[in-house]
């Protein structure tokens, strides 16, 4: 499966310090890190040979000031009427940036 960005959203280039039109031609496992990275590639093949319709995992990424971050990514299965699978959309969803060294407080407390 190619897994390079062929179109994206200014805002989903934005996590990575490029602009829409940078980002195309970055392989997607480049961009993305996880803490099992055969997994990720496996949700991707599972999501192009039929075995599921979408997934989500956690992962890494690096912003253009060279800092990691954390996210969840989604990734959807784009099918044609006949079945074929013709592309798949990926959603990224930043984990909050956490107060360094502070307790996080939920809304109870």
């Amino acid at each position: 499966m190619d897994l390079v960005v062929t179109a994206a959203e200014p805002e989903f280039a934005r996590q990575f310090g490029l602009s829409a039109d940078e980002i195309c031609g970055y392989g997607l496992l480049d961009l993305l890190g996880s803490p099992v990275p055969a997994r990720l590639r496996e949700q991707f093949t599972a999501l192009s040979a039929g075995h599921c319709r979408r997934f989500t995992e956690r992962v890494t990424g690096r912003d253009g000031a060279g800092g990691n971050f954390c996210a969840e990514v989604t990734g959807v299965a784009v099918r044609n009427p006949l079945g074929d699978m013709v592309g798949v959309v990926v959603f990224l969803r930043r984990a909050p940036d956490a107060v360094s060294g502070g307790p996080v407080l939920s809304a109870l407390d």
